[in-house]
């Protein structure tokens, strides 16, 4: 599965719940390296959703919001496409309005970026 390319493993099948794997450094080396991968991330994100398999979505969502935000792990980049896309792909309403507040509630994003989102989700 790709998710071992990104350096994540899956838990729970029927949840969807996603960890780091053993190899994430290396993997989000790679994807810090070669941002071109951040398409295919969201090319995978919003299939899961057009395949009736949502519910793997906002684990995987959630990781690399935490990763790209909380822990810095990933670069600003991933967290460009966190907040510009793949919050809004996923098809749960309560898992995307969870993301969105926290971007909103600047837990995430720097002052100088909540702004521009704000315009951006104001439209």
């Amino acid at each position: 599965m790709m998710l071992n390319f990104y350096g994540i493993r899956l838990v729970n099948q029927t949840t969807g719940e996603v960890t780091l794997a053993t190899h994430w450094r290396t993997a989000f080396t790679n994807l810090n390296s070669n941002p071109h991968n951040l398409m295919r991330i969201t090319r995978i994100i919003k299939c899961l959703g057009e395949l009736g398999l949502e519910r793997y979505q906002a684990p995987l969502v959630g990781l690399l919001l935490d990763q790209a935000f909380r822990e810095r792990r990933l670069s600003a980049a991933c967290r460009k496409s966190c907040g510009d896309f793949w919050i809004y792909l996923v098809k749960d309403s309560e898992s995307r309005q969870h993301f969105q507040s926290l971007i909103m509630d600047k837990l995430y994003l720097p002052e100088d970026d909540v702004s521009s989102h704000r315009r951006k989700t104001e439209r």
